[in-house]
């Protein structure tokens, strides 16, 4: 068994060459024979035998072509398209040499050959690039595939094999025919349209476009527009005899019953490179792969807050095999607590387990025993087929598929957490990798929680400055963008306890930038995960085409619902368009920003604004939100944006930086760079706190230039 499943490929190819052979036999043959001068007598060939060795041609082709793509590993759109472009392109080559060489010597003795050898190479190519487009889409339908998909398309292999058992029934029968004579021409007459109907239906299953970033859809698109001609391509090809049911040549003739499967075999991939196409036309302008990650975000935060809420760990297993469960659409699954044995290794505690017995969760655990590699290895396993997997033979479950993606937070390992399915190769690279960050994200969040419980106070203290500073400088970005007409700089130092100062700039078009800076409430490792929860909805909601106001009204509702109810974030959002020279500018709680006119050689504080984000939900806080506020820049204006750590910084004499202070470090700084702006303020406020810091200190300097 083992033998013929590694060498069926070979197998399939040779019995393809050979029955295409007798089918070229059969066309010479035929073709000579009947055109000879000398011979009044038409040769006929048993259709039985010409059915038969023209199903083994198909059987055998098809086989080859399903066997050769489901030998590819990576799941890959345009990879995929492409290899099917390759067949179809060499195909239509081979096919246009061989019209060539029949075009020069059809009037020589040898035409009478050549001509039926055309015929059987267009046929030849025209079956394994419609069969190589049947599986191809097949692999992109079962993408994220459900027991409605398979059952789908076992219905359309059925309905194929009934096609086939059509080729052994002739289509033109006796002038009395016989009731199940009649039954089977019925058959034949409503195959065709339950066919196109079923075809219309699995078509439909285009679901891995959602997935696809906008270059990605538009390389696919672009294929699926070649593929569709090189369909034209074939069809054209072939207008003397394959879909000519009057052609009256030779082989064909007798093969006319074919017609039904070979239009099978071709328009079912045609129609599902139609639907592919304008369903990624139709979804080309929308943000298919934000949803996805929005989605993601939510679970993130389920397991922040959760965490948040609950130092147990139990409970942050429990939290993170619910978020896995759902994004991963497993039917079931369990988690395992990791304890470091004496002497090395672990041992693994079965934590919590969702729609999976106890019984069979032991039994899939003693037979696979990998919880230890995979901690090893820090990398996610598979079982993509329990009949095929050594160690599962014989087991009893209706589960086919398996992934066991590993706790690990540094060098600490928490545990694993296993997901199942009931059919086979069910993950994705796409499914598995945000099963990765889920556990990586529940790993480092639980070790937080871990420090601060195991610590005393100040250790407690002294680790909360470490892991916020790292999730700080994680978000922060380490580079702002650069602008012939704009120049960005940023500088941040940190007091001795780490805040949730934040910023970031992005451009989103050339010349197009949308800026923010804020301050959540409160300090230590709570502050700096609101940060991180924050830079996420900046970066989904900074790529949405949003007003300034409305995206101050969803960043305030976003963050409603994952703030603490005594916490809440401070803000500055502005949208600056170089080529227009203006800025929309929108405060939500956050200290004033001061604008330096060159053309007057003044500064000005910018006060309008509205509320904090998160301390009262949405649609109450959009009736506090006014309009924003739009500035025209020219060459040499400055506009400065920083945190209130700057003018509430105190001297040791408790006295205020205050905003005097600010504008005047500004005006002796507004000739320089916006680096050397930003430095001497942050040198000038050291220098009067004597380098106390009793707040995160943070300053954004826009030059135009």
């Amino acid at each position: 068994m083992n033998i013929l499943s590694r060498y069926r490929y070979t197998l399939f190819f040779l019995l393809g060459i050979i029955s295409w052979l007798l089918v070229l036999g059969f066309n010479i043959i035929s073709t000579v024979a009947n055109f000879h001068p000398a011979n009044n007598v038409k040769v006929e060939f048993p259709e039985f035998w010409v059915a038969g060795i023209y199903a083994l041609f198909l059987a055998a082709n098809l086989f080859l072509v399903r066997t050769g793509v489901g030998r590819i590993e990576k799941w890959d759109v345009i990879d995929l398209l492409w290899k099917l472009l390759v067949v179809g392109i060499s195909g239509i080559a081979i096919t246009f040499l061989f019209q060539i060489l029949n075009f020069y010597l059809q009037d020589r003795a040898i035409g009478k050959i050549i001509h039926p050898v055309v015929d059987s190479v267009k046929l030849y190519a025209f079956v394994i690039f419609s069969g190589s487009a049947v599986f191809i889409y097949r692999k992109l339908i079962f993408y994220q595939k459900t027991k409605t998909k398979i059952l789908l398309w076992r219905t359309f292999e059925g309905l194929l094999l009934v096609g086939f058992l059509m080729l052994f029934y002739p289509a033109s029968q006796s002038k009395e025919p016989s009731v199940p004579s009649l039954l089977l021409g019925y058959l034949r007459s409503g195959l065709v349209p339950a066919f196109f109907i079923l075809s219309l239906v699995i078509s439909a299953n285009v679901n891995w476009s959602a997935y696809l970033n906008f270059n990605q859809k538009l390389k696919s698109l672009f294929l699926l527009f070649v593929i569709s001609l090189l369909f034209v391509a074939y069809l054209l090809a072939f207008p003397e005899g394959l879909f000519d049911l009057d052609s009256g040549r030779g082989l064909l003739d007798l093969l006319l019953k074919s017609e039904m499967v070979l239009a099978m075999v071709f328009f079912f991939p045609l129609i599902y490179t139609i639907f592919s196409a304008l369903v990624l036309i139709f979804n080309l302008p929308t943000s298919s792969v934000f949803e996805q990650r929005s989605s993601e975000i939510a679970s993130f935060q389920r397991i922040n807050q959760s965490i948040q809420a609950n130092l147990d760990l139990n409970e942050i297993l429990n939290t993170l095999l619910d978020a896995s469960l759902l994004t991963s659409n497993s039917s079931a699954g369990w988690v395992e607590a990791a304890r470091k044995k004496e002497g090395g290794g672990h041992e693994f505690d079965r934590i919590h387990a969702k729609h999976v017995s106890k019984e069979e969760v032991d039994e899939i655990r003693d037979r696979l025993n990998i919880s230890q590699e995979v901690l090893k290895g820090l990398d996610a396993y598979q079982v993509q087929n329990f009949k095929k997997e050594k160690s599962l033979k014989g087991l009893k479950s209706k589960f086919r598929s398996l992934v066991a993606i590993p706790i690990v937070s540094r060098d600490n390992a928490i545990g694993v957490v296993y997901l199942l399915q009931e059919l086979t190769a069910s993950y994705e690279d796409d499914t598995i990798s945000s099963l990765k960050a889920f556990a990586e994200q529940a790993a480092i969040a639980y070790e937080n929680t871990q420090l601060m419980r195991q610590s005393i106070e100040f250790e407690r203290f002294r680790e909360q400055i470490r892991i916020a500073k790292q999730v700080q400088e994680q978000i922060l970005p380490k580079k702002l963008p650069a602008s012939p007409k704009v120049e960005f700089f940023a500088v941040t130092q940190d007091a001795e306890e780490i805040g949730g100062d934040f910023y970031d700039v992005l451009e989103y078009a050339p010349g197009k930038f949308r800026v923010a800076i804020g301050d959540v409430s409160g300090k230590g490792t709570e502050a700096a995960f609101y940060m991180a929860e924050t830079k996420g909805i900046f970066q989904a909601l900074a790529r949405q085409e949003l007003p300034v106001r409305d995206f101050i009204i969803k960043s305030n509702g976003a963050l409603h619902h994952c703030l603490q109810e005594d916490a809440f974030m401070t803000l500055t959002y502005l949208q600056v368009d170089t080529e227009t020279q203006t800025l929309e500018m929108m405060r939500a709680g956050h200290v004033p920003a001061l604008f330096y006119h060159a053309q007057n050689d003044q500064l000005t504080y910018h006060e309008k604004g509205t509320m904090g984000l998160g301390i009262i939900g949405n649609p109450v806080y959009a009736n506090y939100v006014g309009e924003p506020e739009i500035l025209s820049f020219q060459k040499g204006d400055i506009l400065l944006l920083y945190t209130d750590g700057i003018v509430e910084a105190f001297s040791a004499e408790k006295e205020e930086f205050g905003y005097d202070r600010l504008k005047e470090g500004v005006y002796r700084s507004r000739k320089e760079s916006s680096q050397t702006i930003a430095k001497n303020l942050l040198d000038q406020v050291k220098s009067f706190t004597g380098g106390v810091l009793d707040d995160d200190y943070t300053i954004l300097v826009i030059r135009f230039l």
